[in-house]
């Protein structure tokens, strides 16, 4: 009998650059977790840069996992563009494990403010220019997320998977467009200052100043890791051809919402 593998879980083996992904145009970082509580961006090969170092582990849901502990926590992700992307996406894999002001991904603007993806007292939100916006999702304590956001001017897309329930959240906000000159740095996280970390876990991350559809995001959610984690033909037919398993759209979550099967 084959058993078929869960999309949702961390799926092994050696992380690459999927170049079919709908995400991958534009690609400006793709960074999965070091054994040495730092990030390998694997579009250059080069490490991030560390201040206050997160401590490398093992998270169930997540697989290879930085912990960020403290406020001064945070990895830099260098050698990017310095203009501030006005259209782009963003996507990790996370989890929070105190409600505060958990900051999962954050431009470094040398003027302005950039773009920062955070939660705020347990809300999942997107700042831009200062200002928050919120997604109107609870974030849960010590529970898997995959989140993926993407912006073309005023209109962002947002898509939450819980990867412990199956359970994707999606809608359209309104946003005020990114201003500002960027340092071509990104903060993971954490955000410029250094002063608010994730206090979590962070698995893999991206950035790229391409825009997605949210009918994109929702197929990216049914298979998450596949933009970290490439399947060869073989991959895909031990897999069960997992991409081919349909999703179970279902009444009563939040905007619809979307529980994998």
């Amino acid at each position: 009998m084959l058993r078929l593998k869960n999309p949702l879980s961390f799926p092994g083996g050696n992380p690459g650059v999927n170049q079919s992904h709908p995400a991958a145009s534009g690609l400006m970082f793709s960074a999965v977790p070091t054994a040495t509580g730092t990030a390998t961006n694997l579009v250059t090969g080069s490490s991030a840069t560390t201040g206050s170092a997160p401590t490398a582990t093992i998270w169930g849901g997540l697989g290879p996992a930085n912990y960020f502990s403290a406020a001064g926590n945070y990895l830099t992700i260098a050698g990017l563009q310095t203009a501030i992307f006005k259209q782009g996406t963003l996507a990790a894999f996370f989890t929070i494990t105190t409600t505060s002001t958990n900051v999962i991904l954050g431009q470094v603007p040398s003027s302005g403010t950039g773009v920062i993806l955070l939660g705020n007292s347990g809300t999942l939100v997107l700042q831009t220019n200062g200002v928050i916006y919120s997604a109107g999702y609870a974030l849960a304590l010590n529970t898997p997320y995959f989140v993926a956001v993407s912006f073309s001017g005023t209109s962002c897309n947002v898509v939450l998977l819980n990867l412990k329930t199956g359970v994707v959240l999606y809608k359209n906000i309104t946003i005020v467009i990114p201003t500002g000159t960027f340092s071509g740095s990104m903060a993971l996280g954490n955000y410029s200052a250094h002063l608010a970390s994730l206090l979590g876990n962070l698995g893999p991350c991206m950035g790229a100043t391409c825009f997605l559809s949210l009918p994109q995001l929702i197929q990216w959610a049914q298979t998450p890791w596949d933009f970290w984690y490439p399947r060869t033909f073989d991959g895909i037919f031990l897999s069960g051809l997992k991409k081919a398993v349909p999703a179970h759209f279902s009444r009563g979550f939040p905007d619809g919402g979307v529980q994998v099967t």
